[in-house]
């Protein structure tokens, strides 16, 4: 499966990209805890919002959950079967929206495909921290037994 065009965007950015109605198949907005959505996100049809602090340690307040990444998970074959213009965003685009777009990609390449999908995701984003604890809940929902981590491991990451 080919990837589709993606572009992991910060809040204002994303604010902007709604504003200029760029086109937009597929969106994931992810913020913090009670934080609204960016305006005009509605008028993307097919759309994910998560909630949760950029945090690896339960004591930062709402952290990913395996049931974030499982919807995740499931928005990522919406994405596949849509294809088109792709966005994700948090507040930097540095940690959550990386996490998640690595996901995306290793859902819609595969298993076995790992270092290909942390390689896809810093082509398009060089300086990406992503969220470890999101990519080792994914790991372990989608069954990798660590390559998920290896890859990005292999690659460098905080946390």
């Amino acid at each position: 499966m080919s990837l589709p065009a993606v572009r992991v965007l910060s809040l204002l950015e994303v604010c902007a990209a709604l504003a200029a109605d760029e086109p937009i198949a597929c969106l994931v907005s992810i913020g913090d805890p009670g934080e609204p959505p960016p305006p005009r996100w509605e008028r993307v049809a097919h759309r994910l919002r998560l909630e949760m602090v950029d945090a690896e340690h339960e004591i930062a307040g709402r952290v990913p959950t395996a049931d974030d990444i499982r919807r995740l998970i499931g928005f990522a074959e919406t994405i596949g079967k849509v294809g088109g213009p792709t966005v994700l965003h948090c507040r930097a685009a540095i940690s959550r929206s990386t996490a998640a777009t690595f996901i995306v990609f290793a859902v819609l390449l595969g298993p076995g495909r790992e270092r290909e999908a942390v390689e896809a995701l810093y082509a398009i984003k060089p300086y990406a921290l992503p969220n470890r604890l999101m990519v080792r809940l994914a790991d372990e929902l989608l069954g990798r037994e660590g390559r998920l981590m290896e890859a990005l491991l292999g690659r460098g990451s905080s946390g």
